[in-house]
């Protein structure tokens, strides 16, 4: 059995491949799956999946029978894990070469059931566009957690054998990775960050991060309706993430 299971949905996005399997193939650290799943691409993504896939036994590539959206396809990935610890990268992040193992070993010495690492944003072009490292707090709770999502999801590891199985939750359309990190930390007392520069979050036009008020919104009606806080405690909260959102963006 292998002792992590990589977790990597995608929909159309064959141009991200080569990066993202470059990134995880040249890993110091190589008692891995890799287990990346197509969410019924149209284009020829699910194609050069498959001849990566036949190049390495360390990739399994499983395809949705319709497209459901990246919370289904990462809980099917969830599903068919057989490691201990469960990595999650998006397939348009990037890791740098020993984040695996370094990574693990930091699990191993905190006996962390969830730990994050710090990182930098970079453009398609590949160019770096943080001016600096944008560094996570070394303990997170469940309550810290709800002030602001300190947790880049390709950054994140959990230990199965703290947490249980746990998938994400369909109901929490807004911010189902931030529901996530809530849920584990339901069922252990503090997440480790690891305040070493080993990945990378990629900003385009097209995604999500890179539209800050419309990530706003999301998190308003994260705190209203998944998490069914009261207007005082939503404004308490959102006032923390509007603060550290603000700092995080201008890094």
């Amino acid at each position: 059995m292998p002792e992590v299971s990589i977790i990597t949905p995608v929909y159309n996005g064959f141009m991200y491949i080569e990066s993202a399997a470059r990134s995880v193939l040249s890993q110091t650290y190589t008692d891995y799956e890799w287990l990346i799943v197509d969410d019924s691409s149209t284009d020829k993504t699910h194609e050069v999946l498959k001849e990566l896939e036949n190049q390495n036994k360390r990739i399994s590539v499983l395809r949705m029978s319709r497209n459901r959206g990246p919370v289904h396809a990462r809980n099917a990935a969830l599903q068919a894990a057989r490691g201990r610890y469960i990595a999650f990268l998006d397939i348009d992040d990037n890791w740098l070469p020993g984040k695996l193992e370094r990574h693990i070993r930091f699990m191993k010495e905190k006996d962390a059931g969830l730990s994050y690492t710090a990182y930098r944003k970079f453009n398609n072009e590949g160019i770096i566009t943080s001016r600096s490292l944008i560094t996570i707090p070394d303990r997170i709770t469940y309550r810290s957690m709800k002030k602001t999502c300190s947790i880049m999801a390709s950054s994140a590891i959990y230990d199965t054998e703290k947490t249980g199985p746990i998938l994400q939750d369909l109901t929490a359309v807004h911010k189902d990775d931030l529901y996530l990190w809530l849920k584990i930390l339901k069922k252990i007392e503090y997440g480790f960050g690891l305040n070493e520069d080993l990945a990378r979050l990629r900003i385009h036009s097209d995604s999500w991060t890179g539209n800050k008020m419309k990530e706003a919104g999301k998190q308003w009606l994260f705190y209203r309706e998944s998490l069914n806080l009261s207007l005082p405690e939503t404004l308490f909260y959102f006032s923390h993430y509007a603060i550290y959102g603000t700092v995080k963006f201008l890094k």
